[in-house]
């Protein structure tokens, strides 16, 4: 089996204003992502879970080197894609990996029925494993909005997320009128940069060119859980 692809994701905070120039300028260069819709993007919700002890959110804080933490994701609100996704850090590289689930399965891990299905996919199995031995349960929902962007050349992806909203509802993860709470301030976005192993001269070019443009080690599980730990 080849060893697992750890890729490089370079994370800022940018304003409004700056990242509508650096997304027209983005947009000169990058193919269309497929995801996308005809306004050129698409809605992310994520489902966080963590251990009794709170590691995952503890691990991030602390940037511990070797890492990982658990999310189930749709889009649009909708169950027609549903992944079980393992998001593991090592030595600052990400990786993720991901498996399909069912809306059912998705309620059940919710209502705190997480057992194991003798047809389960490898990583559900290993999920439901260490959910089991350190007791991992729901702990926040992470929702935004994602203007994407691909170049080929190096695997690039780019991605302007904003309307970060966080809510403690897990019953209504797949309703399209979830009630959120706002976990950044308006007129913030967070701009992610991926790619395998060297960004390409053009985009870093264009990123370098962006005013307003903070570095940071920005985590929505960790700003989301943050904004409502103390609401339930």
């Amino acid at each position: 089996m080849p060893d697992k692809l750890f890729r490089n994701e370079h994370k800022f905070i940018i304003d409004d204003i700056s990242a509508e120039l650096l997304k027209a300028k983005i947009s000169t260069i990058c193919i269309p992502d497929s995801h996308a819709g005809e306004d050129g993007f698409y809605d992310i919700r994520s489902l966080y879970f963590d251990s009794a002890d709170d590691r995952f959110y503890r691990e991030n804080l602390a940037g511990v080197s070797n890492r990982h933490k658990w999310r189930i994701r749709i889009y649009n609100s909708s169950d027609s894609r549903i992944a079980l996704e393992k998001k593991s850090t090592l030595k600052g590289l990400k990786h993720k990996d991901s498996c399909m689930m069912d809306r059912e399965r998705v309620m059940e891990f919710i209502d705190g029925e997480i057992s194991h299905r003798e047809e389960d996919a490898p990583l559900l199995r290993e999920f439901v494993t260490e959910a089991i031995e350190e007791n991992i349960t729901p702990r926040v929902i992470v929702d935004y909005r994602r203007v994407p962007f691909v170049y080929p050349v190096g695997n690039v992806r780019v991605t302007v997320d904003s309307v970060i909203g966080a809510s403690r509802n897990f019953e209504d993860f797949f309703s399209k009128d979830l009630n959120l709470f706002r976990a950044i301030p308006m007129g913030t976005n967070v701009l992610e940069v991926k790619f395998d192993e060297v960004l390409p001269h053009t985009i870093r070019e264009m990123i370098n060119s962006a005013s307003n443009l903070t570095p940071t080690a920005f985590s929505k599980y960790v700003t989301c859980f943050d904004a409502v730990r103390f609401m339930m």
